[in-house]
């Protein structure tokens, strides 16, 4: 177990170097958003693997790229929210894309020269020999640790989608769920060595739940930019359009992950056809 655990984190590893490497020369939008979801991969990684790899070094990498992510997350949010601007066609919103594009451009110079930092810097990791922890077990191999670990995460998961569907959530708790679902995506995107294709369907139906949530986190991040603020057509804009893409979350979910055969159908997955 300890071998494949290793693996996946040194590939997500080199995922971000190679991402870091490819920021210095291409600052475009989809360079931005692969850095940070190769680290959001990386961070999962290290998160669910550290007690079999070295809790402290699995935390001092995480800690080390944080930076990163936080930084160019604030460029990200400027293109969404320029995209979303755009398309909203409120009388302000020509004005408004001209103050997110200079906000880009502050935050893009504080993105370079955050990767100017990382210039030399090998993040590449020699990991100690661990035998095991409260969740995995070493001396078993990763098919019957996946059997063993993945029912209960997916119960949780779910437990957890159901509270949050519920019309009394607050967008702060539907946040949570949102980065809730996102890490447990990554974790089964891990294992999809020991499942195999089956899991690719299920990570898929994960996805369209993300997406949704996702752009609801977007609306909700653009309601808070004080430049945005006071354009009170665009904020009515945004509002229902989030209103919106909540229903349909509440949609996708019930369709896909609501129920009590739902449950039972995920999680007797996960405990027969890892291999």
């Amino acid at each position: 177990m300890r071998e494949f655990a290793e693996a996946q984190v040194n590939a997500r590893l080199e995922r971000v170097v190679a991402e870091i490497e490819r920021m210095r020369t291409e600052m475009t939008e989809d360079a931005v958003h692969d850095l940070r979801v190769s680290i959001r991969r990386l961070a999962q990684a290290l998160r669910l693997f550290g007690e079999l790899l070295g809790r402290k070094a699995a935390r001092a990498l995480r800690q080390q790229v944080r930076p990163l992510l936080k930084c160019a997350g604030e460029v990200r949010n400027r293109d969404i929210a320029i995209a979303i601007v755009r398309r909203s066609k409120t009388p302000g919103a020509p004005a408004l894309v001209r103050t997110l594009k200079e906000e880009r451009t502050a935050s893009m110079n504080q993105l370079h020269a955050l990767l100017e930092t990382f210039h030399g810097v090998d993040l590449r990791r020699q990991w100690a020999r661990k035998k095991g922890g409260e969740q995995w077990d070493a001396e078993l191999s990763p098919a019957e640790n996946a059997r063993t670990v993945l029912p209960g995460l997916a119960r949780k998961f779910m437990k957890a989608g159901n509270r949050a569907v519920r019309e009394e959530t607050t967008w702060a708790d539907l946040h949570q769920f949102r980065l809730r679902g996102k890490r447990f995506r990554y974790t089964l995107e891990l294992f999809t060595p020991v499942y195999g294709k089956g899991l690719e369907g299920r990570i898929e139906a994960m996805r369209k739940v993300q997406t949704v949530l996702g752009d609801i986190n977007d609306y909700e991040t653009m309601l808070a930019m004080e430049p945005l603020k006071g354009d009170s057509p665009l904020v009515e804009w945004l509002t229902r359009k989030r209103e919106e893409r909540r229903k349909k979350f509440a949609g996708l979910w019930n369709q896909e992950f609501g129920g009590v055969q739902a449950e039972a159908r995920w999680i007797g997955y996960f405990k027969r056809y890892a291999r």
